[in-house]
């Protein structure tokens, strides 16, 4: 990833972006306890990289749309019973937080 724009974008002003970066990304791996060799900050001649080497995120929708699909799966199938599992697991992951104004709270 070429973080020029992230520099443009976060430190538009800033006479040095790459240490505001560095030090941010720093304090976030520390937080979040990522190992060091997995994030890494390259350069090569003038431009700056950010290697990923294994950091994915899965948010709870990734998890309720690929449970909706098992669901699905299952009712392809015939088997009703663990789509019906599926489904009633896909209900418990949703929050409400996206449908406050649905009348969900």
């Amino acid at each position: 990833m070429d973080i020029q724009k992230i520099f443009e974008t976060f430190w538009p002003s800033s006479s040095s972006p790459r240490r505001n970066f560095s030090r941010l990304l720093s304090n976030i791996k520390i937080k979040l306890k990522i190992p060091d060799n997995l994030l890494i900050l390259k350069r090569k001649k003038e431009e700056t990289y950010l290697t990923n080497k294994g950091i994915y995120f899965i948010t709870d929708q990734d998890e309720l749309d690929e449970t909706i699909i098992k669901a699905k799966a299952f009712l392809k199938i015939k088997e009703n019973k663990e789509a019906k599992k599926k489904f009633l697991k896909a209900f418990s992951l949703i929050k409400c937080e996206p449908f406050k104004n649905k009348g969900c709270i």
